[in-house]
């Protein structure tokens, strides 16, 4: 009788109007406390076992299956015991046993009333205190510096700027890290082509001419005949490799000219992921790591490792036990002639980088899956890292055109500054006939932010390891999922609240005075269902990593605000009505506004 005397208890007196994602909670943290029931195992299965099913099946479900392969009792007599419990609860319409699930019906009044009340609260908020001594660190984007940044590669950016933003909303203590790969093979041909005064690529220059003034554009002139050039002649491979081994080696004037070739190329980078909102903290260089010593020091840590191997003079790991076979044998960390690769300057970053976060998250092109799993296992090894979620990855697909593969080594890009370019005339043009009302500067300003917001809305809206074929139409349509779509939903919800001639803090101060039980509609039941879930979608977005499960929830909302607008007058209601139905406007208005700012949407005041 353990779950009917603490549940019956429990509930009543503490699940009364709050929302559905808080009687989750409230339940699995009963379970697991009444259960004794401590390990992380248990708690995941918990969180599974409450779960928001299909619309058919109610408006939660307990998942008594679940429950009872811990608990160990009878199903059927479970099932009916928490049916019993539940329907005893003011707020529930009704239930149902369905193969060893329980479905939960709640009254529409008391979602409306729960939910409106909460979201309408001056002090709504998604922060959790107890988040703000976990520290993450998110790295994202860290861009080759040899050239602009391409309409594909900016993915990355979109993603983990838009999981900083979720993280910081959640409560976490977040820094964002760009990790500038100045000793690489492609800074040491930009840098040997300067020296060999290889001249700059005239087709880019001229096809380009708009940006050529931009040292991200002026690189990649410099960059596509040299890498050509080396393709072609393997000694100005020869005499690039001897600049690597210099720097790799600790040379000071040559770590010196590649930074310098490095930064002037990130100089033009900065500008263009500003112009979408994208900010770091911390700009990490990976010469600093062979100048302070740390890679060395990294590199006699990997010696003393079992797994240490000498083949051919060179020092690797052998990985195998893990899963990890190489054609050379092992993980090479260490040529004969003494000098660091990648993976052990990779390493030594990844150190520093855990001494100052709880977690760290990187944002990965698909096609380094293998090397970040060495990685992990390699910081495992080390001790570095104890538990897997210490160090989680995002995965993306990357974005080709319809014409093929995008590459700066070859010249075919499409950068996205050009591609905001073309979308902001191409607002404008929408737009020709208010200019006058808005003014050519204003006009100019409201342009560009919609077409940035398309096009990261565009990326933002397919699941990260899900390809994406770049077209210019589909990313700045107005019509369907596309991010004008959400701006314009938000500016129609202020008018409205203008227009109506109450003010929104009238509502909000007077929100235990509207009677919501008048909110009978369809239309008003679905909007406040999907407003009720809205910190559920950002919790589980930033649990899966996955931005995309607010930009999909974010457009659903406002389909479901422009469903209610075409069906339900507001002006024109009686009081009562009026003010219970810009109640749920303003709610709807919080909410995307809050949505919109985790996706890195701009709002606008009007469209």
């Amino acid at each position: 009788m353990f779950l009917e005397s603490h549940i019956e208890k429990y509930l009543i007196k503490s699940i009364i109007k709050i929302t559905m994602q808080e009687f989750i909670d409230r339940i699995t943290e009963v379970l697991v406390k009444e259960l004794k029931l401590k390990t992380a195992t248990h708690k995941l299965t918990f969180d599974k076992m409450i779960t928001q099913p299909r619309e058919e099946f109610g408006d939660l479900t307990v998942n008594c299956l679940m429950l009872n392969s811990i608990i160990k009792s009878d199903l059927k007599r479970l099932t009916e015991l928490i049916s019993k419990l539940l329907k005893e609860l003011e707020f529930v319409d009704k239930v149902e046993v369905i193969n060893g699930y329980v479905n939960i019906y709640l009254k529409p009044e008391y979602i409306a009333d729960s939910t409106l009340k909460r979201v309408l609260d001056k002090r709504f908020t998604l922060k959790n205190p107890d988040n703000a001594n976990k520290k993450i660190l998110i790295e994202h984007t860290s861009i080759n510096p040899s050239g602009p940044v391409n309409v594909g590669r900016i993915r990355n950016s979109f993603i983990g700027d838009t999981l900083v933003r979720i993280y910081k909303e959640l409560g976490f203590n977040v820094r964002t890290h760009y990790y500038v790969n100045d000793v690489g093979k492609q800074v040491a041909i930009i840098t040997w082509a300067k020296q060999s005064g290889i001249r700059e690529d005239e087709g880019l220059k001229e096809r380009f001419e708009k940006y050529a003034h931009r040292p991200d554009f002026k690189t990649m002139f410099i960059y596509v005949p040299a890498n050509k050039r080396v393709q072609e002649d393997k000694k100005s491979m020869q005499e690039i490799d001897k600049i690597l081994e210099k720097c790799e080696s600790g040379d000071e004037e040559s770590l010196n000219m590649l930074r310098e070739t490095a930064e002037y190329c990130l100089e033009g980078q900065k500008k263009t992921l500003e112009r979408f909102g994208i900010k770091f903290d911390s700009f990490d260089f990976e010469s600093d790591f062979l100048k302070s010593g740390d890679t060395q020091r990294c590199i006699e840590r990997l010696k003393k490792l079992p797994e240490h191997v000498v083949i051919d003079g060179n020092h690797a790991l052998n990985l195998e036990k893990y899963g990890y076979k190489s054609r050379f044998g092992g993980v090479v960390f260490q040529r004969k002639n003494k000098t660091s690769v990648y993976v052990s300057r990779d390493v030594a970053y990844h150190i520093w980088k855990k001494k100052r976060a709880d977690k760290l998250i990187n944002v990965l092109g698909e096609d380094h899956k293998v090397e970040f799993k060495v990685l992990k296992q390699i910081l495992k090894l080390l001790d570095v890292i104890k538990n897997d979620d210490e160090l989680e990855v995002v995965h993306f697909a990357f974005v080709n055109l319809k014409e093929g593969k995008l590459s700066t080594r070859a010249g075919r890009i499409v950068p996205v500054d050009e591609v905001l370019d073309i979308g902001i005339e191409k607002v404008k043009e929408i737009m020709s006939e208010r200019i006058t009302n808005y003014g050519k500067k204003h006009s100019e300003v409201i342009a560009e932010k919609i077409a940035a917001s398309a096009i990261r809305y565009f990326e933002l809206k397919v699941a990260p390891q899900k390809q994406i074929i770049f077209d210019w139409n589909s990313a700045l349509n107005f019509e369907g999922q596309t991010s004008p779509y959400i701006q314009y939903a938000l500016v129609r919800a202020k008018k409205i609240i203008k227009k109506s001639g109450i003010k929104e803090d009238e509502i909000v101060k007077n929100k235990d005075k509207i009677d919501f039980s008048l909110l009978k509609s369809k239309e008003e039941k679905e909007l406040i269902k999907k407003i009720s879930v809205f910190k559920s979608i950002v919790e589980q977005s930033a649990v899966k990593k996955a931005p995309h499960i607010i930009a999909n929830y974010s457009y659903e909302l406002c389909d479901l605000f422009s469903k209610f607008y075409e069906k339900q007058r507001v002006i024109s209601e009686v009081e009562s009505l009026k003010k219970a139905r810009l109640a749920v406007i303003i709610a709807f208005k919080k909410v995307i506004s809050k949505a919109m700012k985790l996706l890195g949407i701009e709002e606008l005041d009007e469209m």
